[in-house]
């Protein structure tokens, strides 16, 4: 990959790390935000620095084992990097990886601790934009484990809550990764209010049906 398209990558990332911190989808120095450079090299955010204000120098270029290749001498990669590389290893169709910290889609785990999904049956939009998003059991942050929990959802999911912790989204585009952060917190406040207003109620079951057929034609993206 040329410099030039580095640089482009480099420039989305910093615009949707401010937009993660500005819609309160993290905080301070948590999440981690990662692009596919080339089948060995991927360029991910340092440790210790904040999203919401993010420069060329708080990226580092590393390989596939972890191993730093580039970047400003002090700058370490992530913590999560491990996380990161299991998800690139394991699905091919990945090339951007956010992880980010929303606190109603966390919430929701913690109050639902022995649920494995979240809801799908309460929005269309859900349904359509995500198909399904399971609920991981915890791991240590920063942990080999943490990674290899996702990967059997990875052929069927492209955004998981991270029970306790937190919300991880690949996807085939910088973008695409994004908006699976983003559209999950919305589908969770969405939850929330209605518990709040009165209960939760299902799509009847034709109707989920037609959505989850109308789903399947429109294939495996996050809208």
């Amino acid at each position: 990959m040329s410099t030039d398209n580095i640089n482009v990558a480099i420039s989305k990332l910093i615009q949707l790390g401010q937009r993660l911190d500005q819609k309160n989808l993290l905080s301070s120095f948590d999440g981690n935000l990662s692009y596919k450079i080339s089948e060995d090299q991927y360029l991910i955010t340092k440790s210790g620095c904040m999203k919401g204000f993010l420069t060329p120098y708080d990226f580092v270029v590393i390989d596939s084992t972890g191993r730093k290749v580039s970047g400003e001498p002090e700058a370490q990669p992530s913590s999560e990097t491990v996380m990161h590389l299991e998800i690139y290893k394991h699905q091919k169709l990945a090339k951007s990886v956010f992880h980010a910290h929303p606190p109603t889609s966390i919430a929701f785990s913690v109050a639902h601790r022995e649920a494995k999904e979240f809801p799908l049956n309460f929005t269309s939009e859900l349904i359509l934009a995500l198909g399904q998003v399971p609920i991981v059991d915890y791991q240590r942050p920063g942990t080999k484990k943490m990674g290899e929990a996702l990967v059997p959802f990875l052929s069927d999911s492209k955004v998981m809550i991270l029970k306790y912790h937190g919300v991880v989204s690949w996807g085939e585009s910088i973008e695409e990764a994004y908006r699976g952060v983003e559209r999950l917190e919305h589908a969770a406040e969405i939850y929330l209010k209605a518990v709040t207003l009165g209960g939760v109620h299902s799509i009847d079951e034709k109707e989920m049906d037609y959505l989850k057929n109308l789903r399947q034609k429109i294939g495996f993206k996050t809208l």
